[in-house]
């Protein structure tokens, strides 16, 4: 027995067709482009696809965190999903921890100021 529903198509929507004149959209434009900033803007077509979708769950990380510090309820397991998400992309990318400058003297400006001391 044949059926007479008609089968669904998915369309496929590409953030080219949207319109780019929205603020979320804006935001992901400008965190992409820091990102590849970031590293250098030598980055490959899959590091690109990385990229933009951690741009995405930036912004909507943003977009809930903001709507969180204006009062209003959100769902805590979303806002940490992403936050995950947009991590391990970033680290896929190359997000690294970089040592924190201490500001200790360097062993010359030490000596310098110990050889001063000494001498006053």
């Amino acid at each position: 027995m044949a059926s007479h529903a008609k089968e669904s198509r998915t369309r496929l929507i590409k953030l080219e067709h949207l319109d780019k004149r929205t603020a979320a959209f804006r935001q992901v434009q400008t965190l992409t482009g820091a990102i590849q900033a970031d590293l250098g803007h030598d980055t490959t077509a899959a590091e690109d696809e990385l990229i933009r979708n951690a741009a995405i769950a930036g912004a909507m990380i943003e977009s809930l965190a903001a709507q969180w510090l204006s009062g209003q309820e959100i769902e805590p397991g979303c806002l940490t999903a992403l936050m995950n998400v947009q991590q391990r992309l970033l680290s896929a990318v190359g997000l690294k921890r970089r040592p924190k400058e201490v500001g200790q003297p360097s062993l010359e400006s030490y000596l310098a100021a110990k050889s001063a001391a000494e001498g006053a």
